[in-house]
């Protein structure tokens, strides 16, 4: 296990992934296309509401208008063709509970066939976003209850949800014909910076860790590795239908964080995919 972010240094320097977001994505696109032969699939799993579909637009999308988008509860897999001269897919099936029991064991397949050596398992630390009008139609929230006393509740209880999901993932895969990497990706950074500490110990943590060791003696150390990579998307508010603000950005965490641990990203996936030659 591994826990992957920019050094000291890397993160006084300046990106504009923004602005330059076009070239890494022609960048990425290249790589895909010199280390594959024949399709190549990119599983992504995670609860609903982490960042799936973000991530999937991101990765296949030539335009920066429409990545980061409204959050709207996926019902079906969603499937992202890559662009350009490359026959590839990006393909997340929905999180929701009750869902994954259709769509996952499908999407797993790719790993046990062999299509993929890599997977990403999308988490957010419980910020996950809400297809709600507001905060009283959930059934966590109470008559009275602060929004501060429903998110400590909510974040808690979507954590539990996310080792819960994990858990069926690894269930999925009972075997694998070459190495597989799994890829914990914790998205919305920019909610959780000011307690990092907190998120990565979490996540190195026996609890989430269980699934990963279970899997890890299952396949063989010498065929399976895991990393926990930290992103954010955008730096953006987490809020519901009605514009009222559940949890805002972290004071300090800027576009340089933000850049820094997207290039990390997407430099870490790259290298992921040259080892899937061997």
């Amino acid at each position: 296990m591994s826990w992957i972010e920019p050094t000291a240094t890397a993160l006084k320097l300046t990106y504009d992934v923004v602005s330059n977001r076009n070239a890494l994505h022609a960048t990425l696109l290249r790589t895909i296309h010199r280390l594959f032969h024949g399709p190549f699939i990119l599983p992504l799993f995670g609860c609903g509401g982490v960042g799936k579909s973000t991530l999937g637009r991101i990765l296949t999308s030539s335009s920066d208008n429409d990545t980061l988008q409204a959050y709207e509860e996926s019902i079906y897999t969603e499937i992202y063709s890559l662009q350009g001269n490359v026959s590839g897919k990006v393909i997340a099936p929905p999180g929701q509970s009750g869902r994954t029991e259709m769509h996952w064991p499908g999407v797993a397949k790719a790993l046990t066939d062999g299509e993929s050596h890599c997977a990403i398992n999308a988490v957010c630390h419980g910020y996950h976003s809400l297809g709600l009008p507001d905060i009283t139609t959930h059934k966590l929230h109470r008559p009275g209850m602060r929004v501060e006393d429903f998110m400590a509740l909510y974040t808690q209880d979507r954590r539990h949800a996310e080792i819960a999901h994990l858990h069926t993932l690894a269930e999925l895969i009972p075997r694998v014909p070459r190495k597989l990497t799994l890829i914990t990706l914790i998205t919305k950074q920019d909610l959780w910076w000011n307690v990092k500490n907190d998120v990565r110990a979490h996540y190195e943590s026996s609890e989430y860790m269980s699934p990963i060791e279970k899997l890890r003696s299952r396949l063989g150390a010498a065929h399976f590795q895991h990393v926990i990579i930290p992103v954010s998307f955008g730096i953006m508010n987490l809020t519901l239908g009605d514009a009222s603000q559940l949890a805002s950005t972290v004071s300090g965490y800027d576009q340089n964080i933000q850049s820094a641990h997207l290039n990390s990203f997407f430099k870490n996936l790259d290298i992921i995919m040259n080892e899937g030659r061997a």
